[in-house]
C-alpha cells in the first residue's frame, strides 16, 4: 500500500527591523523578513568557496530593482568613467533614469489630443514643486516625444524650465486660442503663476531652455511672451503663424514679444538659434528695453516684418529707458519679407552682421514692386555690417532695372553701412560717359566707393576711393575721384568717374545717384571691382 505524506516547509523567518536586525543566515539557509517583505539566503563560510561571509538578497516582486546602488556603469568601448579602470562610476538605474523625464509620465499625450492641462502639470510638479523648487533635482528635462500636441490655454513657464523635443516638424505644438507660452517668475506656485507685477531682478524669469520644435498658431496670438526673461536659450524652433500675403497688420500676430512690465527689469542676453519664422505680421517684436539678445543662423520667411523694436516705445515710459538695444543679428537669412527685414524706430546698438536679405520690402513682388527699404533705422548707432542684399545688384546695374526704375533704399533712416561684398562689373571703350551704376538719393548721404580697375588689353592698373556727397534738400551732389595708378602713363586719365543726381522715373523728383564711366582706350577689356559703403 503506497504511502502518501504531505509535508510543510518553512523557512527561517522574522522582522528585519526588530531587535538585533537580520540575523547571519546558515550556508543555503532561506530567511524571509515579514516586515519588509525581503526574501535573503545565507552565502555559506569561505572554507566553503563563499567569495564573503553574509547574506545575499533574493529579488521578489516586492522589490523596486531601480534604487540598488552602484548597478550601473556607463559602458561605451574600454571608455574609463572613474580614476582608474578598476574604479567605474557606479550609479543607480533610478538615477540614471530620471536624468531625462518623459511628458508621457504625465499624461501628455503626442496624438493630437487636448495637453494643456497634463502638460502645465508636468511643469509645475518639475519646476515648481516646494520639494524640490530651486534645488539641484529641479534641474531635470522634459522631453516631448515625435508627434502632436494641442493646447488650448496659456502654458506658464517658470524659471530653469526646461522642455526638449525631438526636432522642428517632429514634435508639433498647435496653440488654437491664446498666448501658447508665457514665461513667469520663480514666486508662481503650481497653479498658480505670479502677477507680473510682482517681478524684480531676483526672481525674474531665466535660464530657461526650450529646444526641437514646431509651435504654431492658428489665431492671431502670440507663440511665446518673453516676459521679463533673461539667460535663456531658444534653439531649433519653427514659429508658424497665421499671415498670409496680403493680410493687414495684425498686432497681436506675433511670434515673440518681448517685454517687461516690471520696473527696471529687462529682457536680457536670450538666445535664439537656428529658429525659423514663417507667417508672421511681426515675427519678432519689443518695445520695452531688451538687451544683449541675439539671433545667430535664423530664417525669416513669408512674414510681414522680421525684426521690429522700437515702435511702441516712448521714452521714459516705465521699462522704456533705452528701448531695445544692444542686440545683434548673424548669419540669418530673410526672403519674402514684406516690408522691413530690421526695423528699429527707438534702441541703439543694434547690430545686423553677415545677414542675407533676398527678397525683402517688395510687398512680396519683385523689385519693381519695391516700396520699402530692407532695413529701417530710426534711431542712431546701429550698424549693418558685412551683409549681402539681393536689392543691390537687381537695382544697382541689372538691366531688368537699369532706367526708369528709382532705386528704393537698402539702408533708410540713420546708419554707417556697406551695400554689397564686392560687385564686378565688365569695363570698355566708352566715349561719351554713360551710367555705370546707380545708388539710392531719396535722403542726404554720403558714399564711399572703393574700386579697382585693371586692363587686360593694355598695361593700366587703378586702385582708387570714388567720394559722393549728396544733399538732397538742396539737390546738391559733389565729387571726388582719388585713385593710385600703375602702367601705362598714356593711360592714365582715359577713364573718368563722376555722379550725377537724376530724376529716374520722370516724377519731377530727382531720388536717384547715377555713376558714369568715360572710358577712350580703345578696344580696352577690363574689370572694375568695387564696394559701396554708405553714411545717412
Amino acid at each position: 500500500m503506497a504511502v502518501v505524506q504531505i509535508s510543510r516547509i518553512q523557512v527561517r523567518r522574522g522582522q528585519k527591523n526588530a531587535g538585533s536586525g537580520l540575523p547571519q543566515l546558515a550556508s543555503g539557509e532561506i530567511g524571509w523578513a515579514v516586515d519588509t517583505q525581503e526574501m535573503y539566503i545565507g552565502n555559506g563560510a569561505v572554507s566553503e568557496g563563499a567569495p564573503a561571509v553574509g547574506n545575499s538578497k533574493v529579488l521578489t516582486e516586492h522589490d523596486n530593482i531601480f534604487t540598488f546602488a552602484n548597478t550601473y556603469t556607463y559602458k561605451n568601448n574600454a571608455l574609463q568613467t572613474g580614476e582608474s579602470v578598476t574604479t567605474p562610476i557606479k550609479r543607480t538605474l533610478q538615477s540614471k533614469i530620471d536624468d531625462v523625464v518623459n511628458a508621457k509620465d504625465f499624461g501628455v499625450l503626442n496624438d493630437g489630443s487636448n495637453v494643456t492641462v497634463a502638460l502645465q502639470r508636468a511643469i509645475d510638479q518639475l519646476f515648481l514643486n516646494n520639494s524640490t523648487k530651486a534645488s539641484s533635482s529641479s534641474r531635470v528635462r522634459l522631453l516631448l516625444e515625435p508627434g502632436e500636441y494641442t493646447i488650448t490655454g496659456t502654458v506658464f513657464i517658470p524659471p530653469y524650465t526646461s522642455i526638449v523635443g525631438a526636432g522642428a516638424d517632429k514634435t508639433v505644438i498647435n496653440a488654437s486660442t491664446n498666448t501658447a507660452f508665457k514665461m513667469v517668475n520663480s514666486l508662481s506656485t503650481p497653479g498658480a503663476p505670479a502677477n507680473e507685477s510682482t517681478t524684480d531682478t531676483s526672481n525674474q524669469s531665466r535660464n530657461i531652455l526650450m529646444q526641437g520644435m514646431t509651435i504654431k498658431q492658428t489665431t492671431a496670438n502670440t507663440a511665446i511672451e518673453l516676459q521679463s526673461t533673461k539667460d535663456s536659450v531658444f534653439k531649433d524652433i519653427k514659429f508658424y503663424g497665421p499671415w498670409s500675403v496680403g493680410d493687414p497688420v495684425t498686432l497681436g500676430q506675433t511670434a515673440i514679444n518681448a517685454e517687461s512690465t516690471a520696473t527696471n527689469v529687462t529682457v536680457e542676453n536670450n538666445k535664439f538659434e537656428d529658429c525659423t519664422w514663417t507667417k508672421w505680421s511681426y515675427p519678432v517684436l519689443a518695445n520695452d528695453d531688451a538687451i544683449y539678445n541675439s539671433f545667430i543662423n535664423c530664417n525669416f520667411n513669408t512674414n510681414l516684418y522680421g525684426i521690429v523694436f522700437g515702435t511702441g516705445t516712448i521714452l521714459g515710459a516705465p521699462n522704456q529707458l533705452t528701448g531695445p538695444s544692444f542686440n545683434t543679428i548673424t548669419n540669418c537669412t530673410f526672403d519674402e519679407i514684406a516690408r522691413e527685414a530690421i526695423l528699429i524706430e527707438v534702441g541703439t546698438h543694434n547690430k545686423s552682421n553677415g545677414n542675407t536679405y533676398l527678397n525683402v520690402g517688395n510687398v512680396n513682388g519683385t523689385e519693381a514692386a519695391g516700396a520699402y527699404s530692407v532695413i529701417k533705422y530710426t534711431s542712431k548707432h546701429n550698424t549693418s555690417t558685412e551683409d549681402y542684399f539681393k536689392r543691390f545688384a537687381l537695382l544697382s546695374y541689372s538691366s531688368a532695372f537699369f532706367t526708369s526704375q528709382p532705386f528704393t533704399p537698402i539702408i533708410s533712416g540713420t546708419c554707417h553701412s556697406t551695400l554689397n561684398f564686392g560687385d564686378e562689373l565688365p569695363v570698355v571703350n566708352q566715349d561719351p560717359a554713360l551710367r555705370y551704376f546707380k545708388l539710392p538719393g531719396d535722403a542726404d548721404v554720403s558714399y564711399t566707393i572703393d574700386y579697382v580697375y585693371k586692363s587686360t588689353a593694355v598695361t593700366a592698373y587703378r586702385s582708387g576711393t570714388l567720394y559722393i556727397t549728396l544733399d538732397k534738400g538742396n539737390n546738391d551732389l559733389i565729387v571726388r575721384d582719388e585713385y593710385d595708378y600703375v602702367g601705362d602713363t598714356s593711360y592714365q586719365t582715359n577713364m573718368i568717374l563722376t555722379a550725377n543726381f537724376v530724376d529716374d522715373n520722370a516724377d519731377a523728383t530727382k531720388e536717384t545717384v547715377e555713376i558714369t564711366i568715360k572710358n577712350t582706350t580703345s578696344a580696352d577689356v577690363g574689370t572694375f571691382k568695387f564696394r559701396v559703403n554708405q553714411k545717412r
